[in-house]
């Protein structure tokens, strides 16, 4: 079974919070979405918007996300569980 892990962090640090799992790719794209719009946290207004956007495009339920805005980076990537 494959998951999804989504989560956000400072480069080289811990994440901020726990990542997050999901069943779809979809589910992961949107809590990073509701991270960068909640927490407008990196004062890179244009840069967030850009991602936003990307992630907003971005169809492929097989994508390896990472993309860094401001000081933080955020990702999506693939864990494969065996039941």
């Amino acid at each position: 079974m494959t998951k999804w892990i989504a989560g956000w962090n400072m480069p080289g640090c811990l994440p901020d919070a726990p990542p997050q799992s999901f069943d779809n790719w979809e589910d992961a794209r949107t809590y990073i979405i509701d991270e960068l719009q909640f927490w407008s946290i990196s004062g890179d207004s244009v840069g967030e918007t850009a991602l936003i956007a990307l992630l907003r495009e971005s169809m492929a339920d097989d994508s390896f996300l990472s993309a860094q805005v401001g000081g933080y980076v955020y990702w999506i990537e693939r864990s494969d569980v065996r039941a």
